[in-house]
C-alpha cells in the first residue's frame, strides 16, 4: 500500500486494460474512486484495487477475506472469486500490476533517463560506478539495486534486488518528485521472469556477464540466459541502446545476432579495454584514447570501470576524465579491504564465477598464500555447491568451507553438498561456525598471505530457519584473535573427520585436542585408540565417551552403535592420515631430518639458527616415530615459517610411510651407520631405508658425500672429501667450545663435543640454501646445545657426567668414547657401557668392536650393564642398572663418568641417584 494523494476512477483502470491488450472481463463492476493500490493483503487500506497474484509460495487470491475486512474496493483476479467485490479477470495479474502502477504514478520514468544493468557478477559495482561518475558531473542521481535505493546522498533499504513493481513504480515516482537526472538500476533474472520491470522504458540497457546461479529459480542455464537475454530484446524494441560484455559467451553470441548491440572487450569490439596493470594499491587501463588509474583492484573492476563510462558516452555527451575515475570509492562488500596489517579482503561473490573472478584477480597479486573462506546458500541451487569449492580449490591454497546464509537448510548437509566431489585430500579445512572460520583464517594468515572472506560483501546479517542474525564479515575479521597455545590451532569439525575418514554422519562436534592417553583426556578431544605389545586404548574408550564433546577412533567392535565412535581399519595409521591432513593446512617450510646418528643434535643446530630469523618448531624430544611425529604436528602454530621434523625408523618401511605424511620440501641425512641391524640385517638395508627420504620430490636434499651410498643422488654435499660441495676440516676442541672450518669459513659452536661440528655444518648448510645471514648464523652456533642424556655434560659434586643414554651403536659409541678419553685427560676416567641394542646377528660382533676399539685406551675403570655388554671385557659386570645401585660403587671425587647405552638399559638411573 502507498500514500498517494492521486485518485483514479476504476473506470479508467479498466480502459488501461483494454488499450493494453487485456481483453479484461467484468464482475460485479462499478466506476469507483481508487485511492491506492496493493498486491500484499497486509498493506490494503480502506479505498485499495487489491491485485491478486500468483506466486511460487503464496497466492493473492486467497486472502481476498482479509483484503476485503481493510476496505478493498475492488479486485484483479486471474479467476473470479465467489464474493461480491467488483472484479476485473485478466489472464496475467503481475503484467496488470506493471501497467496499473505505471499508470497510477504517472509513468515517472519519462521525467529521467533510466539506465539498466544485468548480469550475474558485477551489476551493484557497475551502477554504483555510474552513480558516481553522474554526481561528479553534478547531476542529481538515483541508484536501485542489492543494497536499497539512493537518492543522491540519502540511502534507503529493500528486500529485493530489484523492487516488486509497485515498489519499484513508487521509488521511481519519488526520484521524479526530487527531480533526479538519471536513474540506474540493477535488473536481477528474478524481476525478468516476474515482470517486476514490465513495461518501464529504459533509455540503456548493459550486460555484464551470465555464468551460473539461481538455477534452483530457473531450472538450467539455457533459461536463465534467455531471461537476462529477453531484457535486453525488449529495449531494443524499444529503438534503445544496449552494450553487452563481448567478452562473455552470451553476449557475445547476443552480439553476432543483433548487429545494431554494442560491445565491451578486453581484445575487440566497440569498446575496447587496453594495457590492463594490477596491484594492491589499484589498477589502471587505457580506453577510449585515455590512460585511467583507480584505487578499486582487479580485472573485473576495469571491467566494470569501463562498462560504466561506455555507458555515459551512449547516454549523455559529457566526458569522464581519468581524475573522475581516480575519485571513484571502493564499493561495499566487493574485493573490500577488512585490514591494514594483512592483506585482507571481502567480497560478495557466492556464484562459482564470480569466486573465480575475484580469485583470479588475487592471484596475479599473490606473494604467498591465498586463504579463501565461503560457504553456499540454503534454499538455492544445489548444483553449484560443488563447482564453488572447484572454483575456490583453483586459485587458493587453503579453503575454509563455512556456512553462509543457510535459510532453511541445515548447515551442515550444504556443506556435505559443497565437498561432494571433491577427494578430503585437497586442501579444504571445514568449520561452520562463521565467526570461527574468519577468525581462524585470519589467526592463520601470514603477513604476506592474502585472506578473501567471500560470499556476504556488504550484508550484516545470517539467514537461519527464518531469523535474521547480526553478522558483518569485516567487522569478525578485523577484530584480531589468537588461537590458544594449549589446543589445536585449527580445530576439527566432526564434518571434516566424516569427509576424511568416509563414515555415516557424526555428531555437530568440534574438536579441539588430539589424544593417545586416556589418562589425559581434555573436552572436545578426538581419541586414538591405539593398541601396543603391553595395552589396548580400546579398553578405555567408554571412559573417554563419558568426557564432554569426544569422539574416539576405534577398531574393534562395541556393543552400541555409538555415532562418536569412528571405526577403521588401524587407529595408528588413521593418526598418520589425519596428521597428513592437518600439516597441509600450514604456510611453512617443511624439513625432514633423518640419519643413524646425530639426528636430534643436528635438528637443535638448525633449530637455533632459523629461529633467529623467523618462528620455528622442532620435533619434541624422541617424538620421531608413527605417534610422536603426528603430536609434533598436531602441536604446530600457524605463524610457524620453518618445522624442523625429525624422522626415526626402526623397521622397514617407516621413512617412507612418514616422508609421505610430512611431505617435505627438504630432506637431510645426517649419517648412514649400524643401527637397528635386528630389522635391517645390515649396513645397506639402513641405507635403503634411510634414502627412501631422498626418493620424495623435495627441493634440496642434503646428504653426507664422503658416504659412497649416496653417489647417485643429486643434492648438496658434505664431508672431509675435497669434492664435497661443503667440506668440514680442521676441527679442534678448545675448553667448552669446538672450531671448525665449513670450506674457507671459520665458525665456532657452544659444545665441546668435536662430533657435533658435523651436525652443526649441516646446519649452517642448510641456513646458507635458505638465504640466512652470516650474522644470524653465528648468533645462532653461540645458543648451547643442551639435550637431556644425549652427551649432555652433569656436574655433580665436582664430578663430571657425561650422559650419552637416549641410544647406541657401534658409531655413537666411539665417538661418545673418543670425546671422553681426551676431556681433561688429567682426571680420573670412568666408563659405564651399557648395550647397544637392535644390532640383529651382529649384535656380538660390534660389542666385542667396542671392546677391541677400547684395549689400547688408558682410563682407569669400565663397567659395563646388560646382556651383550659383558663382552667388553669390563672390570665389572651387571646384568641390570638395578643391581649397578645396589652394589653402591664409589667413583673418584673428581672422576669424568661416561654413562653410554641404548635407552632401554636406562643408565640415567645413575644420574638420577641420590
Amino acid at each position: 500500500m502507498f500514500n498517494n494523494s492521486r485518485i483514479i476512477r476504476s473506470s479508467e483502470i479498466l480502459e488501461l486494460l483494454q488499450k493494453s491488450g487485456f481483453t479484461p472481463k467484468l464482475r460485479n463492476f462499478t466506476d469507483i474512486d481508487i485511492k491506492n493500490i496493493a498486491t500484499d493483503s497486509r498493506k490494503v487500506k480502506p479505498g485499495t484495487l487489491f491485485i491478486c497474484i500468483t506466486g511460487f509460495q503464496t497466492d493473492g487470491h486467497k486472502f481476498v477475506n482479509s483484503a476485503y475486512k481493510a476496505g478493498v474496493k475492488m479486485l484483479i483476479v486471474e479467476r473470479f472469486l465467489s464474493n461480491t467485490i467488483p472484479q476485473i479477470k485478466v489472464t496475467n495479474s503481475r503484467k496488470a500490476a506493471a501497467i496499473i502502477a505505471k499508470f497510477y504514478f504517472q509513468n515517472p520514468t519519462n521525467a529521467f533517463k533510466l539506465i539498466g544493468v544485468t548480469g550475474t557478477n558485477g551489476k551493484t559495482t557497475i551502477c554504483d560506478i555510474i552513480f558516481q561518475l553522474l554526481k561528479q558531473q553534478s547531476y542529481s542521481v538515483g541508484k536501485i539495486g542489492t543494497l536499497g535505493y539512493q537518492i543522491n546522498e540519502k540511502h534507503f533499504p529493500t528486500n529485493h534486488t530489484t523492487p516488486d513493481i509497485i515498489n519499484l513504480n513508487q521509488i521511481l515516482n519519488k526520484m521524479k518528485q526530487h527531480n533526479v537526472d538519471y536513474v540506474v538500476m540493477e535488473v536481477s533474472s528474478h524481476a525478468i521472469q516476474l515482470n517486476r520491470i514490465y513495461g518501464l522504458e529504459f533509455d540503456l540497457a548493459l550486460l555484464s556477464n551470465i555464468t551460473q546461479d539461481h538455477l534452483d529459480f530457473h531450472k538450467n542455464m539455457n533459461s536463465y540466459a534467455e531471461t537476462k537475454l529477453s531484457f535486453l530484446k525488449n529495449v531494443l524494441k524499444q529503438k534503445k541502446k544496449v552494450i553487452v560484455n563481448a567478452d562473455d559467451v552470451f553476449g557475445n553470441n547476443f552480439s553476432r545476432i543483433y548487429s545494431q548491440v554494442y560491445t565491451l572487450s578486453f581484445t575487440s569490439g566497440d569498446f575496447v579495454i587496453k594495457e590492463p596493470t594490477y596491484s594492491f594499491e589499484g589498477s589502471s587501463f587505457n580506453f577510449l584514447g585515455q590512460k585511467f588509474e583507480t584505487k578499486l583492484i582487479g580485472k573485473h573492476n576495469v571491467f566494470n570501470i569501463a562498462a560504466a563510462i561506455a555507458a555515459l558516452v551512449n547516454i549523455n555527451s559529457n566526458i569522464v576524465t581519468p581524475q573522475m575515475i581516480k575519485n571513484l570509492k571502493n564499493i561495499r562488500g566487493r574485493l573490500e579491504r577488512a585490514s591494514i596489517q594483512k592483506q585482507i579482503f571481502i567480497d560478495y561473490a557466492h556464484t562459482p564465477a564470480a569466486l573465480e573472478n575475484v580469485l583470479t584477480t588475487l592471484y596475479k597479486l599473490k606473494r604467498n598464500w591465498i586463504i579463501t573462506v565461503f560457504g553456499a546458500g540454503g534454499n538455492r541451487d544445489v548444483g553449484k555447491r560443488p563447482k564453488m569449492l572447484n572454483a575456490a580449490l583453483k586459485y587458493s591454497d587453503l579453503c575454509i568451507i563455512t556456512s553462509d546464509n543457510p535459510r532453511w537448510e541445515e548447515p551442515m548437509q550444504i556443506i556435505r553438498d559443497i565437498t561432494s566431489q571433491a577427494s578430503y585430500n585437497e586442501k579444504f579445512w571445514i568449520l561452520p561456525n562463521r565467526k570461527m572460520a574468519i577468525k581462524t583464517a585470519v589467526a592463520i594468515a601470514k603477513k604476506e598471505d592474502i585472506v578473501l572472506i567471500a560470499g556476504k560483501g556488504h550484508e550484516t546479517s545470517q539467514q537461519i530457519k527464518g531469523k535474521k542474525i547480526y553478522f558483518d564479515d569485516k567487522k569478525v575479521a578485523e577484530n584480531s584473535w589468537q588461537p590458544p597455545l594449549d589446543k589445536l590451532s585449527l580445530p576439527i569439525h566432526s564434518l571434516m573427520l566424516e569427509k576424511i575418514f568416509d563414515t555415516p554422519p557424526l555428531p555437530n562436534n568440534l574438536i579441539t585436542n588430539i589424544s593417545t592417553d586416556s589418562r589425559q583426556i581434555k573436552e572436545n578431544s578426538l581419541f586414538f585408540a591405539l593398541k601396543g605389545e603391553n595395552f589396548d586404548a580400546h579398553n578405555f574408550v567408554e571412559d573417554v565417551l563419558d568426557v564432554k564433546g569426544c569422539l574416539a577412533i576405534v577398531k574393534k567392535d562395541f556393543p552400541k552403535n555409538d555415532p562418536r565412535l569412528i571405526k577403521v581399519d588401524s587407529p595408528l595409521l588413521a593418526l598418520g592420515k589425519l596428521a597428513k591432513k592437518y600439516l597441509q593446512l600450514f604456510s611453512l617450510v617443511k624439513i625432514a631430518l633423518t640419519g643413524s646418528v646425530g639426528k636430534t643434535t643436528c635438528k637443535e643446530f638448525i633449530y637455533n639458527i632459523l629461529s633467529e630469523v623467523a618462528s620455528t618448531q622442532k620435533t619434541s624430544a624422541n617424538e620421531n616415530n608413527q605417534i610422536g611425529l603426528p603430536k609434533t604436528i598436531f602441536n604446530l602454530h600457524p605463524q610457524t615459517k620453518y618445522a624442523i621434523l625429525e624422522i626415526g625408523t626402526n623397521h622397514f618401511g617407516e621413512i617412507a610411510y612418514l616422508t609421505d605424511i610430512v611431505e617435505p620440501d627438504i630432506g637431510i641425512i645426517t649419517k648412514i651407520g649400524p643401527t637397528h641391524l635386528e630389522f635391517f640385517h645390515d649396513v645397506k638395508g639402513v641405507f635403503q631405508e634411510k634414502a627412501d627420504l631422498m626418493k620424495f620430490p623435495l627441493k634440496i636434499r642434503i646428504f653426507p658425500g664422503d658416504d659412497g651410498w649416496f653417489q647417485n643422488f643429486e643434492g648438496i654435499t658434505f664431508g672431509k672429501k675435497s669434492d664435497n660441495d661443503f667440506q668440514i676440516r680442521e676441527i679442534k676442541q678448545l675448553g667448552l667450545f669446538t672450531n671448525f672450518k665449513l670450506n674457507d669459513k671459520k665458525y665456532t659452536i657452544n659444545s665441546p663435543f668435536f662430533i657435533h661440528a658435523y651436525n652443526a655444518a649441516i646446519a649452517i648448510i642448510l641456513a646458507k640454501t635458505l638465504k640466512v645471514s652470516e650474522k644470524h648464523i653465528i648468533k645462532g652456533l653461540e645458543k648451547p646445545i643442551d639435550i637431556k642424556y644425549r652427551m649432555q655434560i652433569i656436574n655433580r659434586n665436582n664430578q663430571i657426567y657425561l650422559a650419552d643414554c637416549y641410544n647406541a651403536n657401534p658409531d655413537s659409541m666411539k665417538a661418545a668414547l673418543k670425546f671422553w678419553l681426551n676431556y681433561q685427560p688429567h682426571r680420573p676416567h670412568v666408563a659405564i657401557l651399557g648395550d647397544m641394542l637392535e644390532l640383529g646377528k651382529h649384535a656380538k660382533k660390534m660389542h666385542k668392536e667396542i671392546s677391541e676399539f677400547l684395549q689400547n685406551e688408558k682410563f682407569d675403570s669400565l663397567i659395563s650393564v646388560g646382556k651383550y655388554a659383558s663382552l667388553y671385557d669390563a672390570d665389572k659386570h651387571f646384568k641390570t642398572v638395578d643391581d649397578f645401585l645396589e652394589a653402591k660403587i664409589d667413583f673418584p671425587s673428581n672422576a669424568i663418568i661416561l654413562l653410554k647405552g641404548s635407552h632401554s638399559i636406562a643408565l640415567e638411573k645413575i644420574v638420577e641417584r641420590k
